[in-house]
């Protein structure tokens, strides 16, 4: 980091200030095997006054011949809830997970359906259900669904906010319904 960056993380955040510093999460995308990039969530715990205040910072290092050649941090109280998703032709999507209509499984690829945008990655549906939140539900082998995006369900299918139509298989419809409703 150079000097102005540090001068601007003294004025948010002063050293004699931070209680913890906490890890929230990280990804790890390896390239190639000269190539790396990390992106991840930190969190600052501050003093206020007697309170602690949370900043988190959001950043992104590309390793190249195991030399950092690129480091960007972002510190505006990003919510916690970002998911790094990685296309197959290697850009990183950084989204608020309430963008996230539907994920969707193609093969061993993912779709993710957002409210701008549609991207495919190499993480199987499996994998990447396990970093959503409780808000997304499996309606079928190869969906999972926000349910928060939700418009109307039906007989054996649901409805998103965008248009598209999920199917539900028959025999899982009550299940599916009761989780979908649930607060």
């Amino acid at each position: 980091m150079d000097e102005k960056t540090i001068i601007s993380l003294n004025k948010i955040i002063a050293p004699s200030e931070i209680k913890r510093l906490e890890q929230v999460h990280h990804y790890i995308h390896r390239l190639s095997p000269n190539h790396t990039i990390i992106t991840g969530i930190y969190c600052i715990h501050k003093a206020v006054d007697k309170n602690i205040k949370k900043h988190y910072f959001d950043y992104t290092i590309i390793f190249s011949d195991g030399l950092a050649c690129y480091i960007q941090i972002f510190g505006n109280n990003l919510p916690s809830k970002i998911h790094r998703v990685v296309s197959i032709t290697e850009s990183v999507y950084i989204m608020q997970e309430s963008e996230i209509l539907y994920v969707e499984a193609m093969g061993g690829h993912t779709i993710w359906h957002c409210m701008n945008t549609t991207i495919e990655s190499t993480v199987s549906l499996k994998n990447a259900v396990i970093r959503l939140s409780d808000n997304f539900v499996r309606v079928h082998r190869g969906y999972t669904v926000n349910k928060k995006m939700i418009a109307s369900i039906q007989r054996c299918s649901v409805s998103m906010i965008n248009g598209d139509v999920i199917p539900i298989p028959y025999k899982k419809y009550v299940n599916v319904r009761r989780l979908l409703l649930a607060e």
